[in-house]
């Protein structure tokens, strides 16, 4: 509903259409935690840490596993369910997330450069997909991941696109 009351399906979407796509956001942010595109995220520690009860000296690489952490009740209530609305801002314009927890594109000097155009495609993507066909899963069995440089499904995703009248 939100696409449609947003966007026309004959002319371009621009960034401040897609800035009031708030649901659209949420619900691309609450898949990338559910199914993250990465296994880990890797850093080069700068000074000595203690890491649960260990040393760990500076210059060790650590591997965070992301996919623990967005499926921790640590950070996320009912991390087991999909729910977009977790990401929504509240009127004060902010959510209990740590701004930090997600991270596909990574974070820092090493994050990926194409960021803001990757993330403005999927947007616009979603859009044109989404108002002309209707998505129907034929089997409700989630899907299993699999690794292959980044994670991916092991099967294609059972969906059928029914086209909107």
């Amino acid at each position: 509903d939100q696409i449609k009351s947003h966007v026309d399906p004959d002319a371009p979407i621009t960034v401040q259409i897609i800035n009031k796509l708030h649901y659209l956001k949420a619900f691309v942010k609450e898949v990338f935690r559910f199914y993250p595109v990465g296994e880990s995220v890797q850093r080069l520690l700068q000074k000595d840490m203690l890491l649960s009860g260990y040393h760990v000296p500076a210059g060790a690489y650590v591997d965070l596993n992301a996919y623990i952490w967005l499926q921790s009740d640590r950070y996320f209530q009912d991390p087991g369910m999909l729910r977009p609305e977790r990401w929504l801002r509240d009127l004060s314009g902010s959510t209990n997330i740590d701004p930090y927890i997600l991270n596909p594109f990574s974070i820092g000097t090493r994050m990926c450069a194409g960021r803001r155009f990757a993330e403005q495609d999927l947007y616009v993507g979603l859009c044109r997909l989404l108002l002309k066909f209707h998505l129907v899963a034929t089997d409700n069995t989630p899907p299993q991941q699999e690794w292959s440089m980044l994670l991916r499904p092991k099967i294609p995703l059972p969906l059928q696109f029914v086209p909107r009248n």
